[in-house]
C-alpha cells in the first residue's frame, strides 16, 4: 500500500453538510461531486439531488470549510454550511422551509406566465390576419417571446453558463 494512502487513512477526518442550491439534474450532482473531490484533503463527497444536500468527508487540517463552499460556487451553484440539529434552534429550520416555499412559489409563477404567454402566442397562429398586420405583429411576438423565455429560464441559463465555464 502506498505511504500517502496510509497517511490519509490515519489522518483525522470530519464530515460536514452543505445545503446546495441551483441543482436541476443528475449531471449537476456529478459536477459538484467532481469539483469537491478534486480538492486536496477531501476524502469523500456525496450529493443528494432530492434533498439538495452535500455530505463531505474532509481533513480539517488540510482544507477549510470556506474552500469547500468556494469549490461548489466555482462549479456554478450556491452552498451554505448546514448546522447540526443540536446547535440550531427550530426557528431557522422553518425559515429554510419558508425559503423553499418562496422558491417553489416563484417557480410556479414563472411557469404560469410562460405557459399563458406561449399559449396566447400560439393562438395567434390561428387568427386570420392581414399581411400588413404581420409586418408589425411578428417583431412584437418575437420580443415578447424572447423576454418571457429569458425571464422564466434565467436560472437554467445561468447554471448552464457557470457549468460551461467550470468545464473550461
Amino acid at each position: 500500500m502506498p505511504t500517502n494512502t496510509i497517511a490519509e487513512a490515519e489522518a483525522v477526518t470530519e464530515v460536514c453538510t452543505l445545503d446546495i442550491g441551483g441543482m436541476t439534474c443528475a449531471s449537476c450532482v456529478g459536477r459538484i461531486e467532481k469539483a469537491l473531490l478534486k480538492l486536496d484533503g477531501v476524502a469523500d463527497a456525496r450529493v443528494n439531488l432530492a434533498t439538495e444536500v452535500a455530505s463531505i468527508t474532509y481533513q480539517p487540517e488540510r482544507i477549510q470549510l470556506d474552500a469547500l463552499t468556494a469549490a461548489v460556487t466555482r462549479a456554478g451553484y450556491t452552498a451554505s454550511p448546514r448546522h447540526a440539529a443540536s446547535d440550531a434552534p427550530v426557528a431557522p429550520a422553518s425559515d429554510g422551509a419558508g425559503e423553499r416555499d418562496r422558491e417553489l412559489s416563484r417557480m410556479k409563477r414563472k411557469w404560469q406566465v410562460a405557459l399563458a404567454t406561449g399559449l396566447a402566442l400560439m393562438g395567434l397562429m390561428y387568427v386570420p390576419l392581414y399581411i400588413d398586420t404581420m409586418d408589425w405583429l411578428m417583431p412584437a411576438i418575437f420580443v415578447v417571446a424572447t423576454v418571457v423565455q429569458f425571464w422564466a429560464g434565467k436560472d437554467i441559463y445561468a447554471s448552464a453558463w457557470a457549468a460551461a465555464n467550470a468545464e473550461a
